[in-house]
């Protein structure tokens, strides 16, 4: 702190600093007054030119938003006219009839109408509440709804949405959240055009694109809209405090009676007088700055504070230093770099007690990750702060996961075991293998591993990797893993765990449970059963095929009668497999369990048929149909490398479990059987042409690399793609 020294008294009263002081404070004085009137004077010139500005700008959106409702009305009546489409003109409502080609041909030619135009994101032709047309797709007499599957309103129910209609057939019918299949979800400003005999033509405006049209960039987060149809009714309003801190600038649209307010806050205004502002503080600050320069040099700074400064400095390092440094040299402790060393060493000191806190904070962290994680193993997310809590110690917890339960197994072998803590050695290599991944130790010998659904794939062919050479080139250890179904919520992880430990005390397969690998036990090849049955049996159940159940039933009953608890894990995994995936239809049934006193072929006869009478109650009138429906996909599709069941479900929008059940049913092959022999057509015919290389055909047939294409090739015709091939070599 700087104060006035004694030498002041040699100085005359009316010494040159003290007349500069004066001097330049009424200066500053005189001028700051002078800017206060330029300050206002300027604030009402940019706010006229803001003003302004924003009114072009929002003249120009509307010219755009007028300009697409036109398109939107002449686009309708085009559509409407093309006699292309003579089924539009239908007094009897056949809309089914329509050929594929022409059905493409609406597609296309809606979307030639209406793509040019920028601010139009979905739009649809409805016929009826279950025939539409869309740039993409077509839908007819598939209960499409009361609006095209295309895109939905989520906030509105069927009552609601047909008020809309009635009480506004022709218009903005309001902004309202829309959830698209191919777009997304976004903010949208529909309009509607009634057409005779219930049909409509909805087009869905980004409200947000609007906004950029309307709104300069530098403006859009700042600037709110408040849009009222042409009843003076509110329909969207940015708004959420009262409108006296805003400047409003209104415009109506000159089709559709929709009027449009722009308001600009005071605050926005205030911000282009930013400069202005800055100067004066500038200015202000600059003043400040010489007046402290110019007291100290008038008043002779004394350098009394800094002498103090050092002395403490040494004072406090003498003092702090142990009694064996009190040896050194009276010059050395008067040295003034003591008391510099002595702040390094407390900085040092405080820098190392942070990290020790850092790790005490990393390793309760890690405690309370594993708490919240049996927490929810074991269904105790009960609250929602427990749910936030969950939250906070896993932020990037997946919105879809699976869990992996792998296990390491010791063997009673006579070569002995090499690593007397192999799990560990597996958790850290998987640790730093798969980094996105939650990895829990469960037992001794099984470790827990939640894994994102988007990389799952990866994950579980690396764990088959594992698994597989354990298997094969350790002589102490056998492995396996399970993966369970696709899940959400963390509130899910309870019975996603619980799944596994019901896989984990049966004998699965990896099409029914989706294994990893299953470790090879002795009992279950001693029982007899074939790997290569379960697909049958699971088809014959789900298809309501008793008989041929029942046939692969007989064929295990000696087995069953002996009390063989492998072959009946097995029918009793395939039964709960069945079960989750019909979980509507089969929710009042039970499967029975082992015990050695049960007849345990009765009891998986009776749960059996049970299961089939269930299955072939069920009437589905659109089977046929949906399945040509899937074939003709299939057969578009085939070659596409990303063509699965998440694919088809997404497609189709229903389970793969119903998708595969009704292709079998109708078209009389399993769906993935059908996919192959279709690959397989195509790859004989390239091969015998001889233009392309192996892997170049694999390519093409859908496979994602050679060594699948080359297993599914050798698995159907017995023999290597290469010998029909005429470029040899995989490239």
């Amino acid at each position: 702190m700087f104060h006035f020294s004694s030498a002041n008294k040699n100085l005359p009263m009316h010494s040159i600093f003290r007349w500069f002081l004066v001097g330049f404070v009424s200066f500053s004085l005189i001028l700051f007054a002078a800017l206060l009137p330029l300050v206002f004077y300027s604030r009402s010139v940019f706010t006229e030119l803001e003003i302004k500005k924003s009114t072009q700008q929002m003249d120009f959106g509307v010219n755009q938003l007028d300009n697409t409702i036109t398109t939107i009305v002449n686009a309708s009546q085009a559509f409407y006219d093309d006699n292309r489409f003579y089924a539009l003109h239908y007094t009897e409502k056949n809309y089914t009839d329509i050929s594929a080609v022409t059905r493409g041909q609406m597609c296309d030619y809606l979307s030639s109408l209406i793509r040019p135009c920028p601010l139009i994101r979905d739009c649809a032709l409805q016929l009826s509440e279950n025939d539409a047309v869309t740039p993409v797709v077509t839908t007819f007499g598939l209960q499409v709804g009361y609006y095209p599957f295309y895109f939905r309103v989520d906030e509105m129910t069927y009552d609601e949405w047909n008020a809309l209609l009635q009480e506004n057939k022709t218009g903005f019918l309001g902004v309202h959240r829309v959830t698209t299949t191919y777009n997304g979800s976004y903010d949208a400003l529909i309009y509607s055009i009634y057409r005779a005999n219930n049909r409509y033509f909805y087009a869905c405006i980004d409200i947000s694109q609007l906004k950029k049209n309307l709104i300069a960039s530098e403006d859009r987060d700042s600037y709110l809209l408040t849009l009222h149809n042409s009843n003076g009714d509110c329909i969207y309003t940015e708004l959420t405090e009262p409108t006296s801190g805003y400047y409003s600038v209104s415009r109506k649209t000159a089709s559709g009676g929709l009027t449009i307010t722009m308001h600009i806050p005071n605050s926005a205004l205030t911000a282009r007088m930013k400069p202005l502002y800055s100067f004066l503080s500038i200015y202000l600050v600059l003043c400040v700055l010489v007046l402290g320069v110019s007291i100290p040099i008038g008043t002779h700074l004394s350098t009394r504070p800094l002498t103090r400064i050092i002395h403490t400095l040494e004072k406090n390092q003498l003092t702090a230093a142990p009694a064996a440094s009190g040896e050194a040299s009276s010059t050395q402790k008067a040295s003034f770099g003591y008391g510099f060393h002595y702040i390094y060493d407390q900085i040092q000191t405080y820098e190392t007690n942070l990290h020790q806190r850092q790790a005490i904070i990393d390793t309760q962290t890690n405690v309370l990750q594993v708490i919240f994680m049996e927490k929810a193993l074991h269904g105790l997310l009960a609250s929602e702060s427990d749910l936030e809590a969950f939250y906070s110690y896993f932020p990037d917890f997946p919105n879809s996961y699976r869990l992996i339960l792998f296990g390491l197994a010791e063997k009673n072998t006579e070569a002995g075991n090499l690593y007397s803590h192999a799990l560990a050695i597996i958790q850290y290599y998987l640790q730093q293998l798969l980094p996105h991944v939650y990895m829990q130790q469960q037992t001794t010998q099984t470790l827990l591993l939640v894994a994102p659904e988007t990389d799952v794939r990866e994950y579980s062919d690396i764990i088959n990797h594992l698994i597989e050479n354990i298997n094969r080139e350790e002589p102490g250890y056998h492995a396996w893993g399970l993966v369970s179904k696709q899940f959400t919520q963390p509130t899910e992880l309870s019975s996603a765990y619980i799944q596994l430990q019901d896989l984990r005390n049966t004998i699965s397969t990896e099409s029914l449970s989706q294994l990893c690998t299953v470790s090879d036990i002795k009992q279950f090849r001693k029982s007899g059963f074939q790997i290569s049955d379960t697909l049958t049996i699971y088809s014959a159940i789900t298809s309501g095929n008793s008989e041929l159940a029942l046939t692969q039933l007989q064929g295990y009953a000696e087995h069953l009668y002996n009390n063989n608890r492998a072959v009946f894990e097995m029918y009793r995994s395939i039964l709960l497999c069945i079960k989750q995936d019909y979980a509507n239809l089969l929710i009042d049934t039970t499967i029975p369990s082992y015990h050695p006193q049960r007849d345990l072929f009765a009891s998986l006869e009776t749960c059996i048929i049970t299961f089939c009478e269930l299955f072939h109650s069920e009437s589905d009138e659109h089977s046929e149909s949906f399945a040509e429906q899937v074939k003709a996909y299939i057969d578009l599709h085939f070659t596409d490398a990303q063509l699965c069941s998440a694919t088809l479900e997404e497609q189709f929008h229903c389970s793969f479990s119903k998708i595969r059940k009704s292709f079998s049913k109708d078209i009389g092959i399993p769906i993935s059987s059908y996919i192959e022999q279709k690959r397989m057509t195509l790859a004989n015919e390239l091969l015998l042409e001889g233009e392309f290389t192996v892997s170049e055909i694999a390519l093409k047939c859908g496979f994602t690399n050679y060594n699948s294409f080359f297993k599914v090739y050798r698995r159907t015709f017995g023999y290597a793609p290469s010998m029909l091939n005429g470029k040899k070599g995989k490239s």
